[in-house]
């Protein structure tokens, strides 16, 4: 764990971490530029996988994260008031566990394709007024009375390439839920995709959203002939 690290510290060889509390953490306060890079691999500590806290650090992470603890978090970002966090070249296997978590996070955050499955899901809450972008993003397995794509506290703007949602339960199911929320960025899934077996596809109860919120590109001729579908 880093705390208060101010420096520059670049990971580029071999670094695995497996299990127990052998995570990554960046907390207290720390500002500096952590990079790791492709063999870095962290698999199933029974905390977060990767979490910043209390922090403006910089982040790129090139690496494989692997989660499946079904108690666990595979990322968790809290009190991140600025700072440039990277995935969008790791590769995130996340079968399990509570998913990624952005809680007062005001960064920049990318991500590239990742799955997320076994009841994993993506919150971003609490005034998040970071800019989020992440690619093809697929949500599988949501459990009863969970939801997938947790948005009510993002007030920066966030982007999907497409984001596919499908439950295992449609009790209590959410896809995407912006209950109460008065942004006034952008939330855009700009490709075609789908919700499937779901309670409610987007719950928007008592939100006054001032930004766009698009779902899919509206489209059923582009390239990949397809139009988005909530059922």
């Amino acid at each position: 764990r880093f705390n208060n690290a101010d420096g520059t510290y670049n990971f580029n060889g071999t670094a695995t971490l497996n299990g127990g509390s052998a995570g990554i953490g960046i907390l207290a306060n720390s500002a500096g530029s952590f990079t790791f890079g492709a063999n870095t691999t962290i698999t199933n500590p029974f905390g977060p996988a990767f979490a910043i806290s209390n922090s403006t650090a910089g982040v790129t992470y090139l690496g494989t994260l692997n989660q499946s603890d079904a108690t666990s978090l595979a990322l968790s970002v809290s009190a991140h008031s600025v700072g440039t966090l990277n995935f969008s070249g790791a590769t995130l296997n996340v079968t399990g566990g509570h998913g990624l978590t952005f809680n007062d996070a005001d960064g920049t955050y990318s991500f590239g394709n990742m799955a997320l499955g076994g009841g994993a899901s993506l919150r971003i809450i609490n005034g998040s007024a970071g800019t989020f972008t992440f690619g093809n993003v697929d949500i599988t397995g949501l459990l009863a009375n969970t939801t997938a794509a947790d948005l009510t506290g993002a007030t920066g703007n966030v982007t999907f390439a497409t984001l596919d949602i499908a439950a295992a339960s449609a009790t209590g199911t959410r896809g995407i839920d912006m209950t109460g929320s008065t942004t006034a960025a952008n939330v855009i899934v700009n490709g075609s995709s789908t919700m499937t077996g779901l309670g409610i596809g987007v719950d928007l109860t008592n939100a006054a959203i001032t930004g766009t919120f698009r779902y899919g590109d509206g489209s059923n001729t582009d390239a990949n002939g397809a139009g988005s579908s909530i059922r």
